[in-house]
């Protein structure tokens, strides 16, 4: 994936000198760290082979909560409030997601599309059009930077860094990749099911939450409809990052530089002078040729594909 961006990079400053200025550079790592963020969410979610289609509603819903809390004139008791308020928003849509695919047998595609069309209600009725100026120091504050970096950014890769060494070293990132893997078999090793599955939609929320409050300082006002692209968005950069579609085998650093390569790829619209639609159809292309790659090598290797995003199949109890 790197290795990818670069060359797009070096391709993209021969066609338009002005790719690689300082400008450019940072708006395009400014606006691949929400990606990169929400996409991370989604890796634990993919890993445990489910998928979560309300990260882009709940994005967007985080930025019409801010709309109400973040703005100039607030105390830091409702400043604080509200950032209180979206995390508990997101914490209740984790909770209810694993628990309608591990309780209550959804599979994640109808439990999470579901969500999905609950939280986008819940923002238009909030903010039936763009509403409520997020106060200029809590922006300056949230997207500060260091040169053509945002300090964000960094904070994301040192996320991405620290979440894929627990990955496989930790007790929760073997039991993720165990779930994933094969649910019966990481039951019978000990491995509590509910508590890997919930959490993982637990963390995609909290991790959507936080690009939420990065989009939040990006487009300055409460728009219920910022959020929705980013379901999308995230799972290309999950799935170009290396993370399998069919559980147990990932990469949040990965994850990350497939957010980067993601947002040039949009970027690429701009400079190229086409039209928005290629920037869908760009994404929709990466996901099948990375789908198709992965599948095929799963193939070769002798493993037989589960079903898709199917979820679970074996009853594992809630130990």
């Amino acid at each position: 994936m790197l290795g990818l961006a670069i060359i797009v990079a070096v391709g993209l400053s021969i066609i338009s000198p002005y790719f690689l200025t300082h400008n450019n550079i940072f708006n395009v790592l400014d606006q691949s760290v929400v990606i990169g963020i929400v996409a991370v969410g989604m890796t634990f979610v993919i890993l445990t082979g489910g998928i979560d289609l309300s990260v882009g509603p709940l994005t967007g819903l985080t930025v019409v909560i801010g709309s109400f809390f973040e703005n100039d004139g607030k105390g830091p008791a409702e400043i604080i409030a509200g950032f209180l308020v979206m995390l508990a928003a997101a914490l209740v849509v984790g909770l209810f997601n694993g628990s309608l695919v591990h309780y209550a047998k959804f599979t994640p595609i109808v439990a999470t599309l579901v969500t999905y069309t609950a939280l986008q209600g819940v923002s238009l009725v909030l903010r039936p059009f763009q509403d409520g100026y997020i106060s200029f120091a809590i922006i300056n504050g949230i997207s500060d930077s260091a040169g053509p970096v945002a300090i964000a950014f960094v904070a994301a890769v040192a996320a991405a860094v620290v979440l894929e060494r627990g990955l496989h070293r930790a007790r929760w990132g073997r039991s993720v990749r165990a779930v994933g893997s094969d649910p019966a078999a990481a039951y019978r090793l000990g491995v509590r099911p509910a508590a890997t599955v919930i959490g993982a939609y637990v963390a995609c929320s909290l991790f959507a939450c936080l690009g939420g409050i990065l989009l939040m300082s990006q487009v300055g006002v409460g728009d219920p409809t910022q959020g929705v692209n980013y379901t999308l968005a995230s799972v290309t950069a999950v799935v170009l990052g290396g993370t399998s579609i069919y559980g147990g085998r990932g990469s949040f650093v990965g994850t990350l530089f497939g957010a980067i390569l993601v947002e040039q790829l949009l970027n690429v619209t701009t400079f190229l002078q086409l039209s928005q639609a290629w920037q869908y159809w760009f994404e929709g292309v990466l996901v099948m040729v990375a789908v198709g790659v992965y599948t095929q090598a799963r193939v070769r290797s002798g493993r037989s594909p589960r079903t898709v995003m199917s979820g679970p199949t074996v009853s594992m109890g809630s130990r």
